[in-house]
């Protein structure tokens, strides 16, 4: 009791260090260091068209109203607060600006090897290797906490010191998306075979409690027949020599304590036989691997069948046979070149004899498929099989896979290489060559396609929005909702970051027209589209419902400013509307203008239609347009019935004016 409530306390210890960023906890909001990939939540008090939310791009910039591009990553939200004050200073007066993390980055890492759940995983954007391995549920009783390794994708791969980091937090290496953590097996096994209750493989315990002979026996579930009678033969290597020995298992139950009990060290072999019959030994992909009596005149394939036949993943073309040193009939399991006595195909089927050893190799290998498949998850192949195969063997590429960016890391011996594959290209049929060989043991992660667009201005839904490949500007408008009742379609400005920055002013009025056209360009990630108000106006004076200045865009006719106003009065003269020329609208290069007012003055030289409004001709922003009365008004005085002003037909004469007032 007292050595299990040590080790709780070294474990609460431990633990306890650990810091935030590595038990998969965000650090503190003021401490955080933002990077690519977090979105915020950017508050100007009291200037709602400069308060947005945006996503932190591959360039670690933002773009913020007036202010423009301002570097985000590497600053936490105090600093990036400042920063934009201050550039917004210039526009605004004493700006108060207040920057959130609306939602933090995920790092998205697979985590392979000696852990409980190997697997992809999405961590915070700070987290450390430990917070990796500990979403993957810890590492198992078989890992090797000294051959850790973290690769990243560009290629680069580090050791994780992972005991140090257990108790120094700076000893923990962050982590970036598409990195892959690799826990290799740690080789402690002891192999005990022969007549055993479980033959196979088991621990072997370190220190003061050393496995022994007896132990292993024991472990294995002791001796199928009289153990009394049973022989145990051991191999091992001690001090980079080979050795063997043979003891009676009855004399090791009568004395444990002998030097003939040998205390055993990974990678030692034990046969245990019942008597003194001849043996061979099978091992590999046959139903039954073990040890089996030897019958007069057995052949190879005889063996193999004895031992239940070959699996499926059976190499039967490379079978090889050993011949171990023969300690009165068994077999010590050395295997080495200068023993090996055949090697092909079993329809060779030579001869066994006695203390043979029998190895039936895979023909099939291992590959793990992780990331964005249908199926994630180890996949058996053949040894001729492609990563395409492997691909395929795991569902196929989900519809949001990057197949371009495909990470495959493989290990050669204590070498870990981490290059990057276009799998998707070799599916398309566009790829130059076959594809690359998969060997055993090979991981393959598909990362999900990042493809986000920020769209900002009058549309529904302002924000930022991952796309499909392939998406085109009218998609990403779509995604925002569509445009918003008085936007400016003609004027939508388009911006690219990376290669080849720049932006461009597109007529998004024309696409919905027609979607064929060249300027429905693809998009590419952290593309941002800003559609503005539209800020075009004309004056509608005389006889109308309601006379005003109303909003004109591209198109609009005289005819629609008509039907905004209300439509004529019944005393409108609609064939004798004016337009006259009137100030703002646009320059002659398309830009918004910087006259943002509307001059009503009316003068001749400024006339630029008169005529029936059934000609409808377009307008244009700044315009003034007049709709004359159809009557006059005149004053009758004197000798009639009744004096005073009356209405008239425009080009009525004196005497119908006589007339109106006699009645």
């Amino acid at each position: 009791m007292a050595l299990f409530c040590a080790t709780l306390l070294v474990t609460a210890m431990l633990l306890g260090s650990i810091p935030a960023a590595a038990q998969g906890w965000p650090a503190e909001p003021s401490e955080y260091v933002l990077g690519e990939g977090d979105v915020l939540s950017i508050t100007v008090f009291g200037d709602g068209d400069l308060s947005i939310t945006v996503p932190i791009g591959p360039d670690g910039q933002i773009s913020v109203p007036l202010a423009g591009p301002i570097k985000a990553g590497g600053l936490t939200v105090v600093q990036l607060a400042e920063d934009i004050a201050s550039a917004l200073s210039t526009y605004v007066k004493n700006p108060s600006v207040t920057v959130n993390v609306a939602q933090y980055r995920k790092t998205r890492v697979v985590v392979l090897g000696q852990v409980v759940r190997p697997g992809a995983y999405e961590l915070p954007g700070d987290a450390g290797a430990l917070a990796a391995i500990a979403a993957a549920g810890g590492l198992t009783d078989m890992a090797d906490v000294t051959g850790i390794t973290l690769a990243f994708g560009s290629g680069e791969a580090v050791c994780v010191d992972y005991e140090s980091a257990l108790t120094d937090p700076a000893a923990d290496i962050s982590l970036q998306s598409g990195a892959v953590i690799y826990v290799p097996r740690a080789y402690r096994q002891v192999l005990v075979m022969g007549d055993v209750v479980r033959p196979g493989s088991y621990p072997a315990m370190g220190g003061a409690g050393r496995m022994t002979l007896l132990d292993a026996v024991a472990a294995a579930g002791g001796v199928r027949g009289d153990a009394r009678t049973a022989t145990v033969v051991w191999n091992g290597v001690r001090d980079g020599v080979a050795e063997s020995a043979q003891a009676s298992l009855g004399r090791l139950i009568d004395a444990p304590e002998s030097d003939e009990n040998i205390a055993l060290e990974p990678g030692d072999v034990l046969l245990v036989s019942e008597g003194p019959e001849d043996y061979v030994s099978i091992v590999g992909e046959v139903a039954r691997p073990g040890v089996y009596p030897l019958q007069q005149g057995a052949a190879i394939l005889d063996v193999i069948a004895a031992a239940g036949g070959p699996t499926p993943r059976a190499d039967m073309g490379r079978i090889r046979v050993y011949q171990g040193s023969d300690v009165q009939g068994a077999s010590t399991f050395a295997v080495a070149p200068d023993r090996l006595l055949f090697e092909g195909d079993i329809l060779a089927n030579p001869k066994a004899s006695a203390g043979q050893l029998i190895v039936v190799p895979s023909g099939a290998i291992k590959v793990h498929v992780t990331g964005s498949v249908v199926r994630p998850g180890p996949v058996d192949l053949m040894q001729s099989a492609t990563l395409l195969d492997a691909v395929a063997a795991a569902g196929g590429l989900k519809p949001d896979a990057d197949g371009q960016r495909a990470v495959l890391t493989r290990a050669d011996g204590q070498d870990v290489s981490v290059s990057e594959i276009d799998i998707e290209s070799f599916f398309a049929g566009s790829a130059q060559g076959a594809a690359p060989a998969a060997h055993d043991g090979d991981s393959i992660f598909i990362p999900e396609f990042t493809h986000q667009v920020l769209v900002m201005g009058a549309v529904a839904k302002p924000g930022a929005y991952r796309l499909q490949r392939g998406a085109k500007l009218l998609d990403a408008i779509a995604a925002a909702g569509g445009m918003a009742p008085g936007a400016d379609a003609g004027a939508v400005v388009h911006s690219r970051r990376g290669s080849e920055p720049g932006s461009v002013i597109l007529d998004a009025g024309a696409l919905l027209r027609d979607a064929s056209l060249d300027a429905n360009v693809l998009l590419a990630d952290g593309d941002a589209l800003f559609i503005p108000e539209a800020r075009q106006q004309a004056a509608i004076m005389g006889e109308v419902a309601r006379p005003g200045v109303y909003p004109t865009g591209r198109g609009t006719t005289l005819m629609d400013l008509l039907a905004a106003a209300g439509g004529p009065t019944g005393k409108a003269d609609l064939g004798r509307v004016k337009i006259y020329e009137g100030q703002g609208g646009r320059a002659a290069d398309g830009r918004l203008s910087d006259i943002a007012g509307l001059s009503l003055a009316v003068a001749d030289e400024s006339l630029v239609y008169e005529g029936n409004i059934k000609a409808n001709p377009q307008i244009v922003p700044g315009q003034v347009i007049v709709v004359p009365s159809s009557v006059i008004r005149v004053q009758v005085a004197g000798h009639v019935q009744r004096a005073g002003g009356y209405e008239l037909k425009r080009g009525a004469d004196v005497a119908q004016a006589i007339t109106a007032a006699a009645r």
